[in-house]
């Protein structure tokens, strides 16, 4: 009796565990279901920007047109666009998941919030309003960039080497990154190689057609706003473009003597964005 008294809490433990492993692949937020609908229209919009449902441009819209989303919500599709119950197995990576080993190995799962952490529901438009907060000022800032050439391809390349030599060709690591709200179709520059002097060692004209077919983005796609901040203003980062050239004795030894004194700067001469707009210096 004694013994049976032990196993009895592990098997209840076991089956509690294995129903819990059936549901944890859907993110559902049950309380929205019951607070659906004293939910103000403003933070359902940012609620859906913070769950991905809509874009910033989106929320904007319907921020500035309240008849407008007054529509949407009267309309027979009203159930899928308004309510919160529906977000299947997606949810934003601020939220929480957890690795549960199934069968196959591991696979990664959506707690359920009932289950994993009681959110309430001010907590969570309080979080949605700083997300979009977060994303309209970085908008704005992209926005910004848009306006200048020389904003618009943000270049780095790497300064413990940045450029390697295959006999007499020249590879340069260097990296582009698109800053501004809109795909590049392609692109035109010149890049200056200078020493600590200032002294001129090499112009190289480029285009767009230097970027290697299989490398995305490519030419230049936008930066997504939620990461652009990381991508554009701490760190750049993108594809190495892989840019070869061959070049002569006398400039390869050259460039060879003062490998650790290089400074390497990008011009863009022409910008073709994928909308049919351009620019030019």
């Amino acid at each position: 009796m004694k013994n049976l008294l032990l196993i009895l809490p592990i098997i209840l433990l076991t089956y509690s565990c294995n129903s819990q492993k059936e549901n944890d692949n859907t993110f559902k937020f049950e309380y929205l279901k019951l607070s659906n609908n004293k939910i103000k229209d403003t933070a359902k919009l940012k609620l859906k920007l913070y769950f991905n449902e809509y874009d910033i441009n989106t929320v904007n819209k319907y921020l500035k047109d309240a008849f407008g989303f007054n529509e949407l919500k009267n309309s027979p599709n009203k159930s899928l666009l308004m309510d919160f119950e529906n977000y299947s197995d997606y949810v934003p990576t601020r939220m929480k998941r957890k690795n549960i080993k199934d069968e196959y190995g591991y696979s990664n799962y959506v707690l359920d919030s009932t289950f994993y952490e009681n959110f309430k529901i001010e907590n969570l438009i309080f979080v949605a309003e700083q997300h979009y907060d977060k994303i309209e000022n970085l908008r704005q800032t992209q926005l910004e960039y848009n306006e200048n050439i020389n904003s618009v391809i943000k270049f780095k390349y790497n300064m413990d080497r940045p450029i390697e030599f295959y006999g007499n060709v020249v590879k340069f690591n260097m990296y582009f990154t698109n800053a501004s709200s809109k795909n590049i179709k392609s692109f035109k520059g010149t890049i200056f190689i200078n020493n600590d002097d200032l002294d001129n060692l090499l112009n190289v004209e480029i285009n767009s057609d230097v970027l290697p077919k299989n490398i995305l983005p490519n030419p230049l796609k936008k930066s997504e706003l939620e990461n652009w901040d990381i991508r554009i203003i701490n760190t750049y980062y993108s594809d190495s473009n892989d840019l070869r050239l061959e070049v002569s004795d006398f400039t390869k030894s050259t460039l060879q003597r003062d490998l650790k004194k290089l400074n390497i700067i990008f011009i863009p001469k022409e910008i073709i964005f994928e909308d049919g707009t351009t620019m030019y210096q």
